[in-house]
């Protein structure tokens, strides 16, 4: 039971069974088929000279044929004689000669059968170990048994396998054609199904890849396969949970770092003014945004991830945001009256991150950034463009990433964290939309966001 349950659960035992299986089974119609055609070319080859030896034996027994001749004959070769005349039946073997199982090929046309040198006419009967030859002698039906094996007794000895028509020879191959191929098709189908958990878990990992954690492989047998699926599961669930137990952390500590940045903001408002309390206020800030970036970050991360929905004018929002903050540092061209179902709160958290990008790399180029938008079907577009140093090709792809930076030092000339596109890309996910970014060396950058109306 051991050995069983072990195959059971082994799929390269299963696969060697279903090899095996397949290869009794070719090798069963290959041998049934080489049979066929041996007996099809004894037939075919053969017979003509069995039918000139048995002419011989026919010209031996005389007109008529002799009783006691043929048993002479009978001894000294392999050939069994029944001689049927007037209702008198003899045999060699004093064994009636049963014409059940024998298929005379065209029995009723005579003309068609095979004519020796001598003119005597011979019908050929087919049985499965010996051929049965008729001919007429006189007033006397002679039947002679040629055994194909030499002669091993009275055919009531051996079993016989039955008739097997001559006329359905011809359809032989075809027949084992269509078995091999139905064989073929069998052991594809069962290697398949033996399979179809892999497709399972490849579909499984590939979703958990895109991070869904939360999917699970449907486990289907208990085997390696099976257990294989079962690991992945568990593997899925353990770092769904680290996953979970991070984001809580990180969201404990951004809301604990809020309190102790709003006392020192307050606190430096009370120093002297100069150079030191605009930088302590600089710093201050920086981290403020930081913990928000993080905060909203990990908020639109969660699969629990809510949008605060309301109808906005997207070129008020727009221009609004290009006003109140960047003043005079970008130039506007956005379509108005465009009113879409959106989170206001992060439309300009989006806003604010894309055109300070801009402001901030392309400080240095005679032509200001530009801030476009318009509304194609129910998709706002939203394009920022600079005309800084632009972003060499191999970052671009990278550039979505969190804490992904093209230059690794944390500067205020170089920019934040690398957590701003990483937000704005999830802004617009969540919006059912997307975030792209094109640029080229020299000439500049555009980052297109595509957000999507979205039903409340």
């Amino acid at each position: 039971m051991k050995i069983v349950r072990a195959v059971r659960r082994s799929v390269p035992a299963k696969l060697l069974i279903i090899f095996l299986m397949t290869t009794v089974i070719l090798l069963t119609l290959l041998t049934v088929a080489w049979g066929i055609g041996m007996r099809h070319h004894f037939t075919n080859k053969i017979a003509p000279h069995i039918v000139q030896y048995v002419d011989y034996v026919t010209r031996d027994l005389g007109s008529p044929p002799s009783e006691e001749r043929a048993r002479e004959i009978s001894r000294e070769v392999p050939v069994n004689i029944h001689i049927i005349s007037d209702g008198r039946r003899f045999s060699s073997l004093n064994e009636p000669l049963d014409l059940s199982d024998v298929d005379f090929e065209d029995a009723d046309d005579w003309r068609s059968n095979i004519t020796s040198a001598n003119g005597q006419i011979f019908a050929v009967g087919d049985l499965d170990d010996r051929t049965v030859i008729r001919t007429r002698v006189a007033e006397h039906t002679v039947y002679y048994e040629v055994r194909h094996n030499n002669f091993r007794g009275p055919s009531h000895h051996r079993k016989r396998a039955g008739n097997r028509k001559h006329r359905d020879k011809k359809h032989f191959p075809l027949i084992v054609c269509a078995l091999l191929l139905a064989t073929l098709a069998g052991c594809y189908g069962l290697i398949r199904r033996l399979l179809r958990p892999v497709r399972d878990i490849q579909a499984g990992v590939r979703k958990m890849g895109k991070g869904e954690l939360d999917q699970r492989i449907l486990i289907r047998s208990d085997d390696d396969l099976g257990e294989l699926a079962g690991s992945i599961n568990t593997m899925a669930s353990d770092i769904e949970q680290m996953l979970d137990a991070k984001r809580q952390l990180l969201l404990g500590i951004s809301h604990e770092l809020r309190s102790p940045i709003t006392r020192a903001k307050i606190s430096t408002e009370l120093l002297e003014p100069g150079a030191t309390r605009d930088r302590i206020a600089e710093d201050l800030n920086e981290m403020e945004s930081l913990v928000t970036e993080l905060l909203e970050t990990e908020r639109l991360n969660s699969p629990h991830s809510v949008l605060n929905l309301s109808a906005v004018d997207a070129g008020d929002l727009i221009q609004s945001v290009a006003t109140d903050t960047f003043a005079g540092q970008v130039t506007v061209d956005v379509q108005t009256g465009v009113t879409l179902n959106l989170d206001e709160t992060r439309l300009r958290l989006l806003l604010r991150n894309l055109i300070g990008n801009a402001v901030r790399h392309g400080a240095d180029a005679n032509i200001k950034p530009a801030v476009t938008s318009r509304l194609e079907g129910d998709r706002l577009i939203v394009e920022v463009t600079d005309h800084g140093p632009g972003i060499d090709p191999e970052h671009l792809e990278h550039l979505t990433d969190p804490f992904y930076r093209v230059d690794p030092s944390r500067t205020r000339a170089t920019g934040g964290f690398g957590l701003g596109l990483y937000l704005s890309r999830l802004i617009c996910e969540a919006h059912n939309g997307s975030l792209e970014i094109t640029s080229e060396k020299g000439k500049g950058t555009t980052v297109r966001a595509e957000l999507r109306n979205v039903d409340g």
